[in-house]
């Protein structure tokens, strides 16, 4: 049973990472130096990746431009002066620092984290193909009995191609929420 929940978990992390169908506003606040921002979001859930960040100071608010951390490391060596984020583990990361201490505000692609126990209510909608690729990692287990990499490599296929769709009418949705404005609860789909 603790297998079979690791495979379905490992699924669910794969499936979100893929459809970025789970999208959250996060706060957050600062760690170190105004540079390093912590991210308060659901339990059992960790960002993947940033969707939009802005820094809330006395002064006003700026958006920042999100990017991978080799980009941002890229900025810190020029020393550029717009303002870039990068997620680096379950932080944040800013650069230039801003001049005092900052809230921030940010929306964010989440996944299940490893150690999840439950996972969101949201991927009921997506609990099929997400059985699907836990049984395709499951029949490639070698050493199991069960092994059938042709059974394994049908359900991976399937959660593949179902995984593409769902991405392609997310990215719709999310185009649309910004030009209509309008979002459903706390995702797209």
């Amino acid at each position: 049973p603790e297998q079979v929940a690791f495979f379905i978990r490992q699924a669910a992390i794969e499936w979100c990472k893929r459809t970025s169908c789970w999208v959250e506003a996060l706060a957050g606040q600062t760690v170190v130096d105004q540079e390093l921002y912590t991210l308060t979001g659901p339990d059992n859930a960790a960002p993947f990746k940033l969707n939009w960040l802005k820094l809330v100071t006395d002064v006003g608010e700026t958006k920042a431009d999100c990017v991978d951390a080799s980009v941002l490391s890229e900025a810190k060596a020029t020393n550029d002066a717009c303002l870039r984020a990068a997620l680096v583990g379950s932080l944040v990361e800013l650069t230039p620092a801003p001049a005092s201490v900052a809230d921030i505000e940010a929306e964010a692609v989440m996944v299940p984290t490893e150690d999840a126990a439950t996972l969101p209510g949201m991927l009921r909608d997506h609990i099929r193909p997400i059985a699907k690729g836990a049984l395709a990692e499951i029949l490639a287990i070698k050493a199991a009995d069960w092994y059938d990499p042709g059974l394994s490599a049908a359900h991976h296929s399937v959660f593949s191609m179902t995984a593409q769709a769902v991405a392609i009418q997310t990215s719709r949705a999310r185009s649309k929420a910004k030009i209509t404005g309008r979002r459903r609860h706390n995702r797209f789909l």
